[in-house]
C-alpha cells in the first residue's frame, strides 16, 4: 500500500509538479488515510457497511431502572434545597402560567372603566379577567375562574374594535356568532396589562388565582325547613323583576360605561 502510493505520488509529480511539493510540504504518511475511532462520529448513528472494527455507535437509550435512580437522587437533592427546579417545566401555577401567555399590547384603561363597561363587577378580589365572544347564545363573555357570565357586548364591541386595540387582537380567535373562541384576552386587573393565551390554558389560569384549600372548612347540618329558608331567599334575590325605572337607570349607567371607554381609548390613539 505505502509503495503504491509513493509510486502514485512519483507518476503525478511527473505530469504535476505542484503535487510533490504538496506532499513534501505537509509529509502526509498511511496514517492519514485511516479513519480513527472518533472520526467516525461524524459519520452519524449508522455507518456504511463495512468491516470496520472501530465503529463506536452512540449508547443506548437510559433503562427504566436508570431513570428511576436518577429520579430518586433528583428527589434527594431537592430536599437539601440543592437543585432548583425550572419553572418552565411546570404549567400548573399562576407564575408558569404567565409563561404561555403573549403580551397584547393594547391599552388598558384605569379601573374601573372597563370593568364597567363589560358589565363586570370584581367582588371577590380577582387579579385576572377573561374576555372573548361565546356563539352559543351569541354573547360577550366575562370570566374571572370563580363567576363566568355573559357581560355587556356593547362595552366588549367598543373595546376590542378600538382602533387602537383592534389591530392587535385581529389574528386571534376570541370567537364569533359562528365560532368557538380559540384564545381568550386575559386582563390583569392590578398591572392593568393585557394579554392573549389559548381558551384552556386561560381557564386554568383563572383557576389558579383561588385559594383550592378546604382543610379549614367545617361540616352545616341543615334541616328540611333551613334548606326551604335558604332557596327561598336565593329566588327572592335573583328572580325578583326590575322596575321599567331600574331598567332604564341601568342602561344609562352601561350607556355612560361604554362612553367613558371609547373616550379613553381614542385619547391614546397617536
Amino acid at each position: 500500500m505505502i509503495f503504491l502510493l509513493e509510486k502514485q505520488a512519483v507518476y503525478l509529480s511527473l505530469a504535476y509538479p505542484e503535487v510533490e511539493e504538496t506532499f513534501e510540504e505537509t509529509d502526509l504518511t498511511i496514517d492519514d488515510f485511516i479513519l480513527g475511532p472518533f472520526d467516525t462520529e461524524c459519520l452519524s448513528e449508522y455507518p456504511p457497511e463495512s468491516d470496520w472494527s472501530d465503529w463506536f455507535p452512540p449508547p443506548p437509550r437510559w433503562t427504566e431502572w436508570e431513570l428511576d435512580e436518577l429520579a430518586d437522587w433528583a428527589e434527594i437533592e431537592i430536599d437539601k434545597q440543592e437543585i432548583t427546579l425550572n419553572p418552565d417545566h411546570y404549567l400548573s401555577s399562576e407564575v408558569n402560567m404567565n409563561k404561555k401567555m403573549a403580551t397584547a399590547t393594547v391599552p388598558v384603561p384605569p379601573s374601573p372603566i372597563l370593568e364597567k363597561a363589560v358589565g363586570y363587577e370584581n367582588n371577590k378580589g380577582a387579579r385576572y379577567l377573561a374576555l372573548w365572544w361565546e356563539p352559543g347564545g351569541d354573547e360577550a363573555m366575562v370570566s374571572d375562574g370563580y363567576v363566568t357570565s355573559p357581560g355587556h357586548w356593547p362595552g366588549y364591541l367598543a373595546y376590542v374594535h378600538n382602533p387602537s386595540v383592534y389591530p392587535y387582537l385581529a389574528t386571534y380567535n376570541l370567537g364569533s356568532s359562528d365560532d368557538l373562541a380559540e384564545y381568550r384576552l386575559i386582563i390583569d386587573l392590578q398591572e392593568r396589562e393585557a394579554y392573549i393565551c389559548r381558551s384552556q390554558e386561560a381557564i386554568n389560569l383563572l383557576a389558579s388565582q383561588w385559594e383550592t384549600e378546604t382543610d379549614h372548612l367545617e361540616t352545616v347540618s341543615l334541616s328540611s325547613k333551613d334548606i326551604e329558608d335558604l332557596f327561598k331567599e336565593f329566588v327572592d334575590q335573583v328572580f325578583v323583576p326590575p322596575t321599567i325605572d331600574e331598567l332604564e337607570q341601568r342602561m344609562e349607567a352601561d350607556r355612560i360605561a361604554v362612553e367613558t371607554l371609547s373616550r379613553w381609548l381614542n385619547s391614546q390613539l397617536k
